[in-house]
């Protein structure tokens, strides 16, 4: 395993200790009347018996811990921990853990990520942890047998994180998990759309399923998609290696996917960008997300007519097209439409008593602008609200730009609109 994957080994220390070294220096600030003290709820204090108090939220990442420690210390100090992060430690053995999270019952949150697991032995005497909602094992090395071993013992938990492990292959599985409802399986090296079908398979109930960065290069067998997948709403397919739009029509096969994160693929990285937001959108009439920006009615509007004018004078029109055709009638072709949105526009800017007028490139993002602005009203980019005016929408009123990552262009922003700020 790469060096950067895994903390270097050494001589480690215990996480009892460790926390302690923290939390009583934390204390000691606490105490110090020179400093200026702000005291938010969860913070480490001490009991009135003189004992640390450990809070419920503990980050412990990065530490050298390679061991539990005293159980005594943990059971008298931890009992009301709720998260705990591990990551980026010496912990070689599971069994450490399990001491830890034994003295720990409110425990809901485990994040073990970046410690060297792959050679631990799973030992059949370990707790069960039935509070446990989320579990990160990124970076691990875990063996699956060992992975699967974890999952028997946490049967409510609700998001599960196994990138960066190694696994270009999964087992097939007698058992499944359906408590198990978000996974990110990013970076695996998995090839074969297959593979990822044995996940849903292992995890019936998956809402939101993240395979990015995958050289994946289809979705088959697409006739899978339906079983292995019944309740996955959101896919994020980021950096895979989709090559035919034939395999963005197969996305159609997951029965109630509304959201869809692709970029970076091979498929649109020749693409203008307003084509590698329209195209995709109109092939999948039931997405209402698309890299994280909802789609207007009229955002699904514009894209679909695109598309139609995108193949009028092709050959080899997808069966998408026809459906389009029906729903929007016979457009010009794309020869006799210029699709390239115009990349700047004259805008008014009105702030309270305060009116300006720019000109704006339209390829900015939303947060792009708030920036721009803040220099402007002299307030932080995040304590405004931002609404677009359009001098034909009287009777919708402003609209209310809240996504921070949508392009300007989006908005069909024009010469001529509105910008107004009002503070929040």
């Amino acid at each position: 395993m790469d060096a950067e994957n895994v903390p270097s080994m050494g001589s480690g220390r215990s996480l009892i200790k460790a926390m302690l070294e923290k939390f009583q220096a934390m204390n000691s600030l606490n105490h110090d009347e020179s400093v200026c003290k702000i005291f938010i709820s969860g913070s480490p204090g001490k009991r009135e018996d003189g004992e640390v108090l450990i809070p419920p939220v503990v980050v412990m990442d990065n530490q050298g811990i390679s061991e539990a420690g005293s159980i005594q210390e943990i059971t008298k100090l931890c009992r009301g921990v709720r998260e705990l992060d591990i990551s980026y430690n010496l912990i070689t053995d599971i069994s450490e853990v399990m001491k830890v999270v034994t003295e720990m019952p409110r425990l809901t949150f485990l994040n073990m990520s970046t410690n060297d697991l792959g050679d631990f032995s799973c030992t059949d005497n370990l707790p069960v942890m039935p509070k446990i909602r989320y579990l990160a094992l990124n970076k691990t090395r875990a063996p699956w047998k060992h992975i699967q071993k974890l999952l028997d013992l946490m049967p409510n938990l609700k998001e599960l994180h196994l990138s960066l492990v190694g696994k270009s292959t999964v087992p097939v599985s007698d058992t499944c998990y359906p408590s198990v409802e978000h996974l990110s399986f990013n970076s695996n090296g998995v090839t074969e759309w297959a593979e990822i079908c044995k996940l849903g398979d292992m995890f019936p109930n998956l809402k939101t399923l993240l395979v990015a960065d995958n050289p994946i290069s289809n979705f088959q067998p697409e006739d899978r998609i339906a079983t292995s997948f019944p309740r996955v709403t959101s896919l994020c397919v980021i950096g895979t290696a989709i090559t035919e739009w034939e395999d963005i029509d197969r996305l159609r096969n997951f029965p109630v996917l509304v959201e869809v994160q692709i970029s970076g693929v091979p498929l649109v990285e020749d693409l203008e960008e307003i084509e590698q937001w329209q195209l995709p959108i109109a092939r999948l009439p039931d997405i209402t997300t698309f890299n994280k920006s909802k789609i207007t009615d009229d955002e699904r509007e514009t894209c679909e007519r695109a598309f139609i004018r995108n193949y009028t004078d092709n050959d080899h029109k997808p069966d998408r097209y026809y459906e389009l055709e029906q729903k929007h009638g016979k457009l010009d072709a794309l020869a006799d439409v210029n699709l390239k949105p115009k990349m700047v526009a004259t805008v008014r800017l009105k702030y309270e008593n305060e009116q300006s007028v720019a000109r704006v490139r339209l390829d900015l993002t939303v947060w792009d602008l708030r920036r721009k602005m803040a220099q402007w009203v002299k307030l932080p980019p995040n304590k405004f609200r931002l609404y677009l005016v359009q001098s034909d929408m009287s009777l919708q009123g402003p609209e209310e730009m809240k996504n921070n990552q949508k392009k300007l262009y989006t908005y069909n922003i024009r010469d001529g609109h509105e910008l107004e700020i009002v503070p929040k």
